[in-house]
């Protein structure tokens, strides 16, 4: 299926498709450091979701601080933080708040679109987030996950926003980016509600002859169960929801 992008945002990310490329890495790369824990403050969680069609799963790790100590592992693009008020009825249009607490995110999509496997990454010590409301390659980049022990997205103020600009595939997920998707993708509501309800999508992007558009997609409503890394250089083993 084809969809054309329809979104008061069409004309920006137009533009910014043909600027920008994705991070990347191989399928089996698992390169990512041994990071610095001299306070003992580093997050390291990592989950998996399921639900989607054919039995299509997503896999992600990622590590970060709560640098505030609000109990809120949270990252939002200036970008996203300026633009996605704009686009909610009962938002009263004011910015979201704008910050950075990750450090890394590792995603590895399994049997999307035809493809068996493949990976996506974000470092910030590579490019890192960029926090004014410009275009850059972390435009569409945006976390929140409250770090009570709970499973993810299943708070109005969750989500996930990994959505690399040029050709690629993207990850959304929660109720916090409902308002991501372009017609005629359901909006986004929090994970577990059953029925024909979505809390996540995952989304191939193509450019088109009129601006990017997307040529494959898959939805889940799967709960995601968070757990904590065991080993920075073991593969995580995470257990079914």
């Amino acid at each position: 299926m084809t969809i054309k992008l329809t979104s008061k945002l069409f004309i920006a990310i137009s533009l910014a498709m043909f600027l920008f490329s994705p991070s990347h890495a191989s399928p089996d790369d698992d390169d990512y450091d041994d990071f610095d824990d001299h306070d003992g403050g580093l997050i390291a969680l990592e989950f998996v979701q399921r639900g989607f069609d054919n039995g299509s799963k997503i896999k992600v790790r990622f590590w970060g601080r709560d640098l505030d100590g609000d109990g809120v592992l949270y990252s939002m693009s200036g970008f996203l933080a300026n633009n996605l008020p704009l686009f909610d009825p009962a938002s009263s249009g004011a910015p979201l708040p704008v910050g950075n607490e990750f450090i890394r995110v590792e995603l590895i999509f399994i049997d999307f679109f035809g493809i068996p496997r493949f990976k996506q990454v974000f470092d910030e010590r590579e490019t890192p987030i960029d926090l004014t409301p410009a275009f850059s390659p972390t435009a569409f980049f945006g976390f929140a996950y409250n770090l009570d022990g709970g499973k993810l997205g299943d708070d109005p103020n969750e989500g996930f926003s990994f959505a690399p600009l040029a050709p690629s595939v993207s990850y959304t997920m929660g109720e916090l980016f409902k308002n991501l998707l372009f017609e005629p993708a359901p909006k986004l509501v929090t994970c577990g509600q059953g029925g024909e309800t979505a809390c996540a999508a995952v989304q191939q992007f193509t450019v088109g002859d009129f601006g990017p558009m997307v040529v494959n997609e898959a939805f889940s409503n799967k709960r995601i169960k968070v757990r904590k890394i065991k080993s920075k250089r073991k593969r995580c083993e995470i257990e079914h929801d």
